[in-house]
């Protein structure tokens, strides 16, 4: 390819970027205007219901209902017709005033929808030119098409960086779901076994241990997704691990012998659970904040990348 068509394929690039910021600007302008709208529609509904009352009492004043006879009797109608007339007024006007908004705030939607329609494939169209010149450029630029592969090879890595966290998160995002379901299983361990010391009997009893079990059962889950958690934190390691099981033998000398020292055993060890699950919550709550913070970085660091490569490719 000679050096005009370059020059050629490069202000098709050019002028396509300038759509594609075009597009997306749009988009905000429309996402902020429908934001405005959804404002301005409740105001409406309130504002109609404030007219449509003032004008109801307007018209009782104008009738024969009770007020109407009323204020004849005490020879005030025409004063509080007036009063009313104005406040139904006022409210007309505030209600047309909203109307009006809407109808322009729409309009501009619309127009701006009908101009983004037009443009919804240079983002495309934008891509792939800006991808052919930047394969002519690596093989036959010998300035430039250094730069290139080298600004590739750093997208790839951040690119690659930004997955791996992003599939932690998500199961950090697990970890804490099943945190909250082994947290209420334990709370209804805890005031069901606190309820059997107080002598809540048979029933009390099998409630307590159903939560126990709901929550055994989840731990083991929870221990699943943590070591998960952990193989997905290249970098990042939790530092503790779940020891929060309840005894079986605990289970059997609870339920069977009933004795107070048993059951204040078990709300023991459900309190101390209850105090080890908390602790795990703490932490990869921290470490979801770390993984969050370092995916808006990664995600930085790809921009800039990717703004450096199209420089190099369009300058």
């Amino acid at each position: 390819m000679g050096n005009i068509e370059m020059d050629q394929l490069t202000q098709r690039i050019k002028s396509l970027q300038n759509k594609v910021t075009r597009k997306k600007n749009l988009e905000d302008m429309i996402a902020d205007l429908e934001n405005e709208r959804a404002v301005l529609e409740e105001k409406e509904n309130i504002l109609e219901s404030l007219r449509d009352k003032e004008q109801t009492d307007v018209n009782k004043l104008k009738g024969l209902s009770l007020s109407s006879v009323y204020y004849s009797i005490t020879g005030r109608k025409e004063e509080q017709l007036q009063k009313e007339s104005k406040e139904a007024y006022v409210a007309s006007v505030k209600y047309e005033r909203i109307c009006t908004q809407l109808k322009t705030i729409n309009q501009d939607i619309q127009r701006y929808e009908e101009e983004l329609e037009d443009l919804s494939s240079c983002e495309g169209e934008y891509e792939q030119l800006l991808n052919e010149k930047k394969e002519i450029m690596k093989k036959t630029d010998s300035l430039n098409g250094p730069k290139i592969f080298k600004l590739e090879n750093e997208l790839s890595a951040l690119k690659k960086q930004g997955k791996e966290l992003n599939e932690a998160y998500s199961i950090g995002k697990s970890v804490i779901n099943k945190i909250h379901s082994i947290t209420q299983s334990l709370d209804s361990a805890e005031g069901w076994g606190t309820w059997d010391l107080l002598g809540g009997g048979l029933v009390s009893n099998i409630a307590k241990h159903s939560h126990l079990d709901e929550a055994e059962q989840e731990i083991q889950q929870l221990q699943t997704l943590l070591e998960k958690y952990k193989e997905e934190l290249e970098d990042v390691k939790i530092q503790s691990e779940v020891h929060a099981k309840v005894s079986g033998f605990l289970y059997f000398a609870d339920f069977f012998f009933d004795g107070i020292f048993a059951d204040w055993t078990v709300l023991n060890h459900i309190q101390t659970s209850q105090n080890k699950i908390e602790d795990i919550h703490k932490q990869v709550r921290q470490m979801q904040k770390h993984l969050d913070d370092t995916k808006k970085e990664i995600q930085n660091k790809i921009q800039q990348t990717q703004e450096k490569l199209e420089q190099v490719i369009l300058n």
